[in-house]
Formats: C-alpha cells, sequence, structure tokens
C-alpha cells in the first residue's frame, strides 16, 4: 500500500528476499518486538532493483545462518521444508530466521534485517538506523477486559 500497489505481503517493490526475511521474521517475534518491524514497511519499499542485489541478500541469510552455499538447499529441505529449498529466496530467508530464534539472537536478526536493507541502496542515499530498542517504543497496556486501552510513550 504504501508503493501504491494493491495490499499483499508480496508487494512487487520489495526484494523477495527482504520480503521473505520480514515475514518470516514477523511470524516468528513476540508481540513487543514485532513493533520493531514497523520502520521498515517503508523502508523495504523499492529494494527489489537488480538480481545480483537479490543474490547478494540470499548470501547474507545463508552466511548469518552458518550454512554455505553447496548445503543450503539439502539443509533447507530437511530442516525447513522441501518448497523453500526449492524457492532458495524465500528458503534462506526463513532458514536466517529460524536460526537467529533458536540462538535468542533478536538483535542480530535485526542487524542482518539492516544489511539486508541498505543492499543496493544508492550512495548517499542511506536511510538512517532503523533498529530500534524495544525500549523506545510505546507501551500497550490493557488493564482488565472492560478497562478502556491505554498508551504510554
Amino acid at each position: 500500500m504504501l508503493a501504491g500497489e494493491r495490499f499483499t505481503d508480496r508487494p512487487r517493490c520489495v526484494d523477495p528476499v527482504l520480503a521473505a526475511y520480514l515475514r518470516a521474521l514477523n511470524d516468528r517475534l513476540p508481540a513487543r518486538e514485532r513493533q520493531r518491524l514497523l520502520p521498515y514497511a517503508s523502508a523495504a519499499v523499492g529494494t527489489r532493483r537488480r538480481r545480483r542485489h537479490m543474490r547478494a541478500r540470499r548470501a547474507a541469510c545463508l552466511r548469518f545462518a552458518d550454512t554455505p552455499r553447496p548445503l543450503a538447499r539439502p539443509l533447507i529441505a530437511l530442516l525447513v521444508g522441501l518448497k523453500p529449498a526449492l524457492n532458495l529466496r524465500a528458503g534462506a530467508a526463513e532458514w536466517a530466521v529460524r536460526r537467529a530464534i533458536a540462538r535468542r539472537d533478536v538483535e542480530g536478526a535485526f542487524t542482518l534485517l539492516d544489511q539486508l536493507v541498505a543492499i543496493g541502496r544508492r550512495a548517499g542515499s542511506e536511510p538512517p538506523a532503523l533498529a530500534l530498542a524495544v525500549e523506545d517504543l510505546p507501551q500497550v497496556r490493557v488493564p482488565g477486559a472492560a478497562a478502556p486501552l491505554v498508551l504510554e510513550a
């Protein structure tokens, strides 16, 4: 929607590896941590540029997951599934997120996300640092079932 496309989790203007990484991270983070993904929605727009950028993002995911490229497909097929192994763009991203969660490395997952967004950016067009500390986010408290929603800054 931010790019003027119809609502989908696979927008054409977003690199497929980055989109898969964002989907996988969104699906696996606790609600409080998931809020940190909000700035990445706009940062991801326009990242689908060249095939070499997609390959660089895929390689970064495999490096983060400590998976050599020749072993990627069999390992992902065994541990993630056959479909992600056949589509290594999505499979590498899914595998990197699963490895981060298994290692309890949420900060590392967000560091990799910053790197994936930065791949292919033109010089001088670097976005500001995107990773936010959980403490910087507004907290939502719901004191009781019928109580009003309270947002604290």
